[in-house]
């Protein structure tokens, strides 16, 4: 995967969830964002960094994927995933590997971190320089 698919569908996703969050508020994306952002979580307003995540049920027929990202509670309903994409040591293909912040906290506590390759159906522990950088994104 490289990073340009990357930027793209993180745009994407948020032209998306911008105009979900502005049809559930009866209301045009440019005057949504006049007004400021909510969280789907605690229906607080966003004045800081946001998460993008699952569509939450926010009130009958309506939906909200922002999330508080400073929020631990907010961020962990979001059900956000952290992508990794290592290559693959049979294949040397890249191998798209996604984790919930939870799942992956405990893969790394373990020492329990696996990788597998759907191409080529092969499977194989993290390296240490792996753990580092995965140890960077659940910092983030």
């Amino acid at each position: 995967m490289s990073v340009k698919k990357s930027k793209t569908s993180i745009l994407d996703l948020l032209a998306k969830g911008t105009r979900m969050n502005a049809a559930s508020h009866g209301s045009g994306v440019q005057e949504l964002l006049r007004s400021g952002l909510s969280c789907a979580n605690c229906r607080e307003p966003i004045t800081d960094e946001f998460v993008i995540g699952e569509p939450m049920l926010v009130a009958p027929g309506k939906y909200d994927v922002f999330f508080h990202k400073n929020r631990p509670e907010c961020r962990k309903a979001s059900g956000e995933k952290i992508a990794y994409v290592p290559l693959c040591t049979n294949c040397k293909t890249p191998a798209y590997q996604s984790f919930t912040r939870e799942t992956l906290s405990a893969l790394l506590r373990s020492s329990a971190v696996k990788f597998h390759c759907t191409q080529c159906d092969n499977s194989w522990p993290a390296t240490v320089e792996d753990v580092a950088n995965l140890s960077r994104l659940l910092k983030d």
